[in-house]
């Protein structure tokens, strides 16, 4: 369930940035608003070093947790798990550091980040849930 929750997590968004009446005014009626997706950006320009380096090492990571979870899966060693669990504790670190250069990225677009609601944080929670569960069952079952 992990595995296919994690890469679905690839199509859902993370984060969505609402341009505010500043972004319109600066920058026209037809600016998009902003959704950070695990794989991707819509409605910036990725052509910027700094946007496009950031969207491939989130999905390089996701695809990297999913990675390892097919690993485990395959030989039940823990360290994949161990590993996956880094990952994710340190998510939201990373999320906020990607969100933050976005927005200084997107100078006058007086931007309203919405991130709690949006469908990838509740999948995010759900496998670091599930990672968190199987290791504690695994080091009891050691023990």
């Amino acid at each position: 369930m992990s595995l296919v929750l994690t890469v679905l997590s690839i199509f859902l968004p993370f984060v969505y940035m609402k341009i505010g009446p500043m972004g319109y005014r600066y920058y026209g009626p037809n600016v998009p608003d902003i959704y950070i997706f695990g794989g991707y950006i819509f409605g910036k320009d990725t052509s910027f070093w700094g946007i496009s380096f950031a969207y491939k090492i989130q999905l390089g990571l996701i695809l990297l947790i999913a990675y390892n979870q097919w690993r485990y899966l395959n030989a039940k060693r823990v360290k994949f798990l161990i590993i996956n669990t880094t990952i994710l504790l340190f998510f939201p670190i990373w999320l906020e550091t990607y969100v933050g250069g976005v927005v200084c990225n997107s100078d006058g677009a007086d931007l309203t980040v919405y991130w709690c609601s949006m469908p990838g944080i509740w999948v995010w929670g759900m496998v670091l849930a599930l990672h968190a569960a199987i290791l504690l069952a695994s080091f009891r079952k050691s023990v």
